[in-house]
């Protein structure tokens, strides 16, 4: 991944990973031939697999109902058309903040202003093709460094014209059975 997320076990993990190529994707479709639904989301930047974009012409081009989350960091105007053209279904962004500075404190390497001009692209370019397809939703972890942002982000996520909006509330607790600083109590919330 090309972030470094305060809350993201792959910031904390020791062995790295490498990326799926498209012959072992279609691979694991063709042998699936009943997969309706597919969310190509792994362990990191989707846009760093040079050959992401091919599963995602591959399970369209199969019929499947295709979808990503994504930290949009990487999104340019060329993936962007790509992702249109081949008819993405859902693509949700990771947007753990309302503010430059929550975000930014939270996905540690990413810039606020590229990720929300990338959202606005995405979706400037569906409506101006008159397509329905992609939905754009944010996902936002709820954490102690972000949950006073809750109502702004509701905000944001109107401003932007994204189509939904999800909040996930993660509780950790560390060796004595302590919550960490990443759980957020009903009372915050």
């Amino acid at each position: 991944c090309n972030l470094k997320c305060t809350m993201c076990e792959h910031t904390y993990m020791q062995k790295v990973g490498g990326h799926l190529n498209i012959d072992g994707f279609k691979k694991l479709i063709d042998s699936n031939p009943n997969v309706q639904v597919i969310n190509i989301t792994g362990i990191g930047e989707n846009f760093m697999n040079p050959e992401f974009l091919e599963m995602v012409d591959y399970s369209k081009k199969k019929g499947i109902y295709t979808w990503f989350t994504d930290n949009m960091t990487l999104l340019t105007e060329k993936s962007t058309a790509r992702l249109l053209d081949a008819g993405l279904d859902l693509i949700v962004v990771s947007l753990d903040g309302a503010s430059k500075e929550t975000f930014e404190g939270i996905r540690v390497g990413a810039k606020f202003e590229r990720v929300i001009e990338n959202i606005k692209r995405l979706i400037s370019m569906r409506d101006a093709g008159g397509m329905s397809v992609p939905m754009v939703g944010i996902n936002c972890v709820l954490t102690n460094q972000n949950y006073f942002e809750m109502e702004k982000l509701v905000e944001l996520v109107h401003e932007l014209k994204v189509d939904c909006l999800m909040f996930i509330s993660i509780i950790v607790s560390d060796t004595n059975g302590q919550f960490s600083l990443y759980s957020v109590s009903k009372e915050q919330i």
